[in-house]
């Protein structure tokens, strides 16, 4: 299986609607897991990661999830997925607060 399909078969690209959260973010983290250097411009510089896509993917946010991720500031991906994490149960727990 090719890195390509690894991350986001195609099939379902095309076929499925388009539900963001959570597997967008999982398609990032597990980007910067199997590459160091897509890890590190994750880190440093998150716009251009996202800009860049991975291996050839372009990653497909919401205007709020790509803010949400562009307001992370890590210096470790372990840091990054805690810091995502809290803010989607953040997130969670102030939509439905009004349930």
């Amino acid at each position: 299986m090719s890195t390509r399909n690894f991350l986001y078969h195609t099939e379902e690209k095309h076929s499925m609607p388009k539900l963001h959260t959570p597997a967008e973010f999982s398609r990032i983290l597990t980007a910067a897991v199997v590459n160091q250097q897509f890890c590190n411009t994750l880190l440093k510089n998150p716009s251009l990661a996202l800009a860049n896509g991975f291996c050839g993917e372009k990653f497909n946010l919401t205007r709020e999830e790509k803010r949400q991720l562009l307001s992370i500031q890590a210096s470790s991906l372990e840091e990054f997925a805690q810091q995502l994490i809290a803010d989607k149960s953040m997130a969670r727990v102030s939509c439905c607060a009004g349930d």
